[in-house]
C-alpha cells in the first residue's frame, strides 16, 4: 500500500521535471516588399472599417510608398521579436499607417493588407489578411514605430 502512495505522489514531479511536448518554433517572418499608403488621417478603425478602408485606398489610387531596404529590415526583426496572436474584432487607435506587404513564402501571390496602430504604450501590427496581431510593447520598438510614423506623415 506504501509503495503505491509514494508512486502516486511521485508522479507529478516526474512529470512535471520532463519535457514531454516540445517548444513550438516561431515562424519567423521575412518580408520581400513593403508599400505604405499616404493617406493618413487620424481617425480610429474597427477591423472591418480598416479593410473598408483599404479597399477605398485601392479604389482612389492613393500615392504609395515602398519601404527602404533598411526601414523593411527593421520592420522584419519588429515582427520577428513580437509573439502572435490571432486577431479578434477589435478597435484600432488614431495613429494608423496602411501597408501592404508581400511575405517571402507566402501562399497567395496577393499582398498582405497591415494596420499599423501605433501607440506610445503598446502598438500592434495586424495582419488583416491572415487575422494575427503582432502587439508591440519593447520601448525601443515603440520609439522606431513612432519615428517612422513621423516619416511617413512628413511626405
Amino acid at each position: 500500500m506504501m509503495t503505491i502512495i509514494k508512486m502516486i505522489l511521485s508522479f507529478p514531479i516526474i512529470l512535471l521535471s520532463c519535457k514531454c511536448v516540445p517548444q513550438a518554433k516561431m515562424e519567423k517572418v521575412q518580408l520581400d516588399k513593403v508599400n505604405v499608403y499616404l493617406d493618413l488621417k487620424e481617425k480610429g478603425y474597427t477591423t472591418v472599417g480598416a479593410i473598408t478602408h483599404f479597399e477605398d485606398l485601392k479604389k482612389k489610387n492613393v500615392d504609395i510608398k515602398t519601404l527602404s531596404n533598411e526601414d523593411k529590415q527593421k520592420l522584419e526583426e519588429i515582427l520577428n521579436n513580437t509573439e502572435k496572436k490571432k486577431h479578434h474584432q477589435t478597435k484600432f487607435g488614431i495613429n494608423n499607417i496602411f501597408c501592404e506587404i508581400k511575405f517571402s513564402g507566402q501562399n497567395h501571390s496577393d499582398y498582405s493588407i497591415i494596420i499599423i496602430s501605433i501607440d506610445k504604450v503598446k502598438s500592434m501590427i495586424t495582419d488583416l489578411t491572415d487575422m494575427k496581431n503582432y502587439v508591440i510593447t519593447n520601448k525601443s520598438d515603440l520609439d522606431w514605430l513612432q519615428n517612422f510614423s513621423e516619416q511617413i506623415r512628413k511626405q
